[in-house]
């Protein structure tokens, strides 16, 4: 059982998913820096109960550890990684791996039964969108009357 105070504190960074990515390995060197730093705390956040980094360019800024004028130049290349759930930004790569140490406390997941992060992050996108769809008077497909 994940514990409740502290969260996590530390993580696996396999070397050959980040370094392998076409995406990472593209970044100019504060681009890459901007971007671990942004995922380091959303898994540091993770840990707490808290799922993405707020989307917010000061505080964006202040995780990535940079001004906001060089955030503001970076930003568009690290967003990329990152898709936006309820004001909140998720990286797929970050959630994966947060699955993975979950697993790991709960009683044994192993490197090659990591979850799929994207499929994940897609899953609720498209689940918060129905639930959106419903509470705002849009039947669901089950009340539409289609078989």
């Amino acid at each position: 059982m994940p514990r409740k105070t502290r969260g996590f504190d530390c993580y696996g960074w396999w070397i050959n998913d980040w370094r392998g990515s076409v995406s990472f390995s593209e970044m100019t060197l504060a681009e890459q820096g901007a971007y671990r730093n942004l995922c380091e705390m959303q898994f540091a956040l993770a840990g707490r109960g808290t799922e993405g980094v707020p989307n917010d360019d000061e505080e964006l800024a202040r995780f990535a550890g940079c001004t906001l004028c060089s955030w503001l130049r970076v930003k568009n290349r690290v967003l990329a990684e990152f898709e936006s759930i309820d004001g909140r930004l998720v990286n797929s790569k970050v959630v994966d791996e947060v699955q993975y140490l979950q697993g790991k406390i709960a009683g044994g997941l192993t490197k090659s039964k990591k979850p799929n992060g994207k499929q994940k992050v897609q899953q609720r996108v498209v689940q918060k969108g129905m639930q959106k769809g419903q509470q705002k008077g849009v039947p669901s497909s089950s009340s539409s009357g289609r078989r």
